[in-house]
């Protein structure tokens, strides 16, 4: 009940919509959902599109201030968008403002991000999409293939939060990684090509990364099958070094990586006690730093 009165003012816009019969449509696409919630605010809430907020440059800006480059580049993926739209509205007997709807698409196809949910089982990690946020304050930030800063997600608010992942000097601008890192530099290049982006940073520059083996970096190589017991700690010197060129000292997903590799030591009765120790410490200031709070994740008995 608390949360359906808080989201009346924005629901109310939608609600008669979802009696239509075209209601299927509507419910099997997020982002249509996602869009049409936003596009029915900004139209029906007064102020909703004129509010003031602070970006961190210290500006006050609105979402009419804010000049959105739109990163599909493509005339016909365009084209192909905006039919789909316009095609749901007239099925919805909605008046609609072609200018409005651009500039709603553009503002969600660029800052629109995932809320995630996280729980963390003795033997698992399960990481579910539980809503979608418009996060204009984030437009501001620069891309950078070695951040200094990453997006978490806090499970209790259900917000979407920025952290720092390593000290940042007063004056030093923020960083964030708009493309995944376990992708490698062309690869990288190419899905910033979206953004219009040409990424500067000594990783890209300079092709730190040229040795690494990211094959071993997507989520279902990290560990490979047929390795056991003091195997594994000889898989993860090898594989350590490249975590740290791909991802800096601390990352999400590296903390990620490093629980599941806890998770697999935990298994094995030959590591002895002090290298299990020691591991775990790292593995305690990982989840210190990019993790909202360590007491919203359960490890069962593993730590």
């Amino acid at each position: 009940k608390e949360c359906q009165k808080n989201d009346w003012k924005y629901h109310k816009n939608e609600c008669p919509l979802y009696r239509h019969e075209c209601i299927e449509t509507l419910l099997s696409d997020n982002d249509i959902r996602f869009w049409l919630r936003l596009y029915l605010s900004v139209q029906n809430i007064p102020n909703f599109a004129t509010k003031k907020y602070r970006l961190f440059d210290g500006s006050d800006v609105s979402l009419r201030d804010i000049e959105v480059k739109d990163i599909i580049v493509n005339e016909n993926e365009r084209r192909d968008q905006l039919e789909d739209i316009y095609g749901i509205f007239r099925r919805l007997g909605v008046d609609y403002d072609p200018r409005e709807v651009v500039h709603c698409i553009k503002h969600t196809n660029v800052v629109k991000n995932l809320i995630k949910n996280s729980t963390f089982l003795k033997s698992n990690l399960r990481v579910g999409i539980i809503g979608r946020g418009l996060y204009i304050q984030y437009i501001v930030l620069r891309h950078s293939c070695q951040p200094n800063s990453a997006f978490i997600f806090n499970c209790r608010g259900l917000s979407k939060e920025l952290r720092a992942m390593r000290p940042i000097a007063a004056g030093e601008e923020i960083t964030v990684a708009l493309v995944p890192l376990f992708q490698k530099r062309a690869d990288r290049q190419q899905a910033l090509k979206a953004y219009s982006i040409v990424c500067e940073c000594d990783k890209c520059v300079h092709h730190l990364d040229r040795r690494v083996d990211y094959t071993r970096l997507t989520p279902t190589t990290f560990f490979p099958h047929n390795v056991f017991g003091k195997q594994l700690l000889n898989y993860w010197r090898q594989l350590s070094p490249d975590l740290d060129v791909v991802f800096g000292q601390y990352y999400p997903l590296k903390t990620m990586i490093l629980m599941q590799f806890f998770m697999q030591l935990s298994k094995c009765p030959l590591i002895c006690e002090s290298v299990s120790n020691e591991f775990n410490a790292i593995l305690m200031k990982s989840i210190d730093v990019t993790l909202p709070d360590r007491s919203d994740f359960k490890f069962g008995s593993v730590i």
